[in-house]
């Protein structure tokens, strides 16, 4: 991983159009390039390793706003949605995460195991919030 810059010369997308996902990449790598001017990045997993399912949860703000008055009714304010699930493929390393290990998911940010892979359950893990709003 982080090997430098490559041109992408085609991109492959599923045929479902309800939701347009890229299932390959024909890339030269760059060498020579500089990372930090590169404008679109990617990370991938090679298939031939095996991958761990893993929910991804966000949580978001409870309230909407940021000070709340004694007139304010907070049911007014509150957040309709705060949990959000994101289902990833994760390296073959996930796998052996026990509770309350932290990791750095590249691009994503850092995460707590909730619940480790167990079974076919796959893992829950947690974003760690960094006070950034996205």
């Amino acid at each position: 991983m982080n090997w430098g810059n490559a041109i992408a010369r085609k991109t492959y997308y599923t045929l479902n159009s309800s939701k347009k996902a890229v299932i390959s990449l024909e890339l030269d790598l760059y060498l020579q390039g500089n990372f930090k001017q590169t404008k679109k990045r990617i990370k991938w997993l090679a298939q031939q390793q095996d991958l761990v399912p893993v929910r991804l949860i966000d949580f978001s703000y409870l309230i909407t706003k940021d000070k709340l008055e004694k007139i304010d009714s907070i049911e007014d304010f509150l957040t309709p949605q705060t949990e959000f699930c994101t289902e990833v493929l994760a390296d073959c390393n996930v796998a052996s995460l026990v509770t309350g290990d932290i990791i750095h998911f590249e691009r994503k940010g850092y995460f707590r195991v909730d619940q480790p892979l167990f079974d076919d359950k796959p893992a829950v893990i947690f974003e760690i919030p960094t006070g950034k709003t996205k």
